[in-house]
């Protein structure tokens, strides 16, 4: 089954949707719960992610760091840069333990199944992670609760 693009039921109307999306619901309900002048840390960046806890961190009037290995694709973001948004150049096979941070979002370009490292570094410092494509997470040994409404799903592991 091709999971880029689908379509659900909302209220019996069929709407479409990117699978590159499907975190985007669970993301911003999650990222609206950190306190004013809160930290959100992502691992990677994009279209479906970086502009929504961007604009989350600004109106809390705290900062988004995204964490990048590929600078090239980070371009795309760079004009947010500033007091509220950086990108932190890093390699995800020697991923540093990263900034406390009050959320944080697991969704970078390695391959699902080998970011549970890097979920697990990220868990040491933030109160809450969401990570998306967590089909191919295993998760067995977190408190997580996953979101199934899209594919991919979209875990919540709190510590």
């Amino acid at each position: 089954m091709n999971y880029v693009y689908q379509s659900t039921k909302i209220n019996g109307v069929k709407v479409p949707f990117h699978a590159y999306g499907s975190h985007q619901h669970v993301l911003l309900r999650e990222a609206l719960t950190i306190p004013d002048g809160g930290t959100i840390i992502e691992t990677g960046c994009g279209f479906y992610s970086t502009p929504l806890l961007y604009e989350v961190a600004v109106a809390k009037g705290g900062t988004l760091i995204s964490y990048v290995e590929d600078m090239e694709w980070a371009k795309h973001f760079a004009h947010l840069q500033g007091a509220e948004y950086r990108q932190v150049k890093v390699n995800f096979d020697k991923f540093p333990t990263p900034e406390e941070c009050d959320m944080a979002f697991v969704d970078h370009e390695r391959a699902p199944k080998l970011r549970l490292p890097v979920l697990e570094k990220v868990l040491e410092v933030a109160g809450v992670v969401v990570a998306h494509d967590a089909e191919w997470i295993d998760l067995s040994r977190f408190d997580a609760e996953v979101d199934k409404w899209l594919r991919p799903h979209t875990a919540i592991v709190r510590k």
